[in-house]
């Protein structure tokens, strides 16, 4: 089982499935389409018309009739509209709605065109690594042959290059889909921690974590996200409506806390102390600059784990104005030097993986950036992250607790000795602990390296308020990369 390229005519193909690149309402049309219509006979035409059409993104199965074909698999792809519509999500659904159907169907190969590529604009080469990225992750546990029918030469060369790029990691990814995976992947780490929140180690090697629980820790839904992803969210829409406004993000914090504002299901239900007591003060209308403490016990990760908006916000700053920005970030609700420091240091990777750099090579740069502004009084803290000497340990020295070091060492190591977006989240929630935090710190930067669609659809779309934190990363997204369009 596996997956090729080839040139040639789709409709001659003996293929268990061929998948028709279809428009919603499936009775036909040019290209692809019509000539499968044209191929398979007046009978394909009359199952459609039993079918009322089809949702972009989604599937349907009909017999081949006149084809080689056993069965046709008709999905609808989306129209290219600049991709900040969602394209992304929607061509990576028709190609795993069409295998799941041929799944369940039993098929064991199948014909795909390059859905979207005709009139619908879809530019090739990003929909070839989609199309590659998504089949890739679905034979991993599924077996079937996999075929890309291409019309060109031209094409068929793409699909090639993808595919000779057989390990997804390897395969390119666009700032599009970077920034995207990582605010989704954010979520999802946040999601799949919460309900182990607290369990030991020693625990979760009995009993993994392999996907989303209901109930557990905090008794919520499977798919509930926290306190992480909503100061996340309460960043990025700050962010988006009044640019670097440290007064106004902190109106939203209190927001969250006080009506369940951006929160997954109305109710905020989890808060750290350092950052209830920054929110209380600024309720209070105390100055900005009382909100936070410096105290040396204060030194939680709430702040690290919610620095991911603005890290995307300055990327492209000069690297003294992002770290001082970020500085002020981290002292909203923790105003020590050395939480400063940890999110300035994560800020800095994700400035340079944007920039196209490995992880390695990110966190050789950030630790060449961060050095300077580590004070004599800090040294001892972050000997083990400005010599990386952290990525040597074993597992078992890994420290999965809630201050702030330990949490940006854990993301960190369990991003650097992971293949991929899932193994990478997986070990980060199974060592236990503050699994919400890491997870969300650790989604981020797996979501950042790998893209949005290399995030588990079964984990990603079961996610509580998709809808609407995939609107929110899309419009952020726009904000970053065309900021005279947002």
């Amino acid at each position: 089982m596996g997956l090729k390229a080839i040139k040639g005519d789709i409709t001659l193909l003996p293929v268990d499935a061929v998948i028709n690149a279809a428009n919603s309402s499936l009775l036909g049309g040019g290209g692809v389409d019509g000539a499968i219509h044209r191929a398979a006979g007046h009978k394909l035409l009359d199952e459609c018309r039993t079918l009322n059409g089809c949702q972009s993104g989604q599937a349907k199965l009909t017999g081949a009739y006149e084809l080689p074909a056993r069965y046709v698999i008709h999905t609808v792809g989306p129209v290219w509209e600049g991709g900040f519509q969602g394209e992304a999500e929607l061509l990576a659904s028709c190609y795993l709605n069409s295998l799941q159907l041929a799944n369940k169907k039993g098929l064991q190969s199948v014909a795909f065109p390059a859905v979207s590529c005709g009139a619908y604009g879809y530019p090739v080469e990003k929909a070839a690594a989609i199309a590659v990225r998504t089949c890739i992750s679905f034979i991993k546990t599924l077996d079937m042959d996999i075929t890309f029918c291409l019309f060109s030469d031209e094409d068929l060369k793409v699909y090639e290059k993808i595919i000779q790029s057989i390990d997804s990691s390897a395969l390119p990814i666009s700032h599009e889909e970077a920034i995207c995976g990582a605010l989704i992947g954010a979520a999802t780490g946040d999601a799949m921690g919460l309900p182990v929140e607290f369990m030991s180690r020693e625990h979760l090697i009995a009993e993994p974590v392999s996907g989303f629980r209901s109930q557990g820790t905090h008794q919520q839904e499977a798919g509930t996200w926290a306190d992480s992803t909503s100061l996340i969210l309460c960043t990025l829409q700050s962010l988006l409506t009044k640019g670097f406004d440290l007064r106004d993000i902190m109106k939203k914090f209190s927001m969250w806390k006080q009506r369940g504002y951006l929160t997954a299901h109305n109710e905020a239900f989890k808060i750290g102390h350092t950052t209830d007591e920054a929110i209380k003060k600024y309720l209070a209308g105390e100055p900005r600059e009382a909100w936070s403490s410096s105290q040396d016990w204060q030194n939680g990760n709430g702040a690290l784990t919610r620095i991911l908006p603005l890290a995307l916000y300055v990327w492209k700053e000069p690297v003294g104005n992002a770290i001082e920005k970020v500085f002020l970030g981290s002292s909203l609700t923790h105003g020590h030097i050395r939480s400063q420091l940890s999110c300035a240091f994560f800020s800095l990777i994700v400035r340079y993986i944007l920039d196209g750099d490995t992880l390695k090579q990110a966190l050789e740069n950030a630790v060449r950036e961060i050095t300077p502004y580590v004070p004599d009084s800090e040294d001892k803290h972050f000997t083990e992250v400005c010599n990386l000497s952290f990525l040597a340990k074993s597992v078992d020295e890994i420290n999965s607790s809630r201050y702030v070091l330990h949490t940006l060492q854990t993301a960190i190591y369990s991003v650097y000795h992971s293949k991929n977006f899932n193994e990478a989240l997986l070990n980060v929630v199974n060592l236990g602990e503050d699994t919400p935090s890491t997870g969300c710190l650790s989604g981020a930067l797996a979501g950042l390296i790998y893209g949005v669609d290399q995030i588990p659809f079964s984990w990603r779309n079961n996610l509580a308020g998709i809808d609407m934190l995939q609107q929110m990363a899309e419009d952020f997204t726009l904000k970053i990369l065309k900021p005279e369009e947002a």
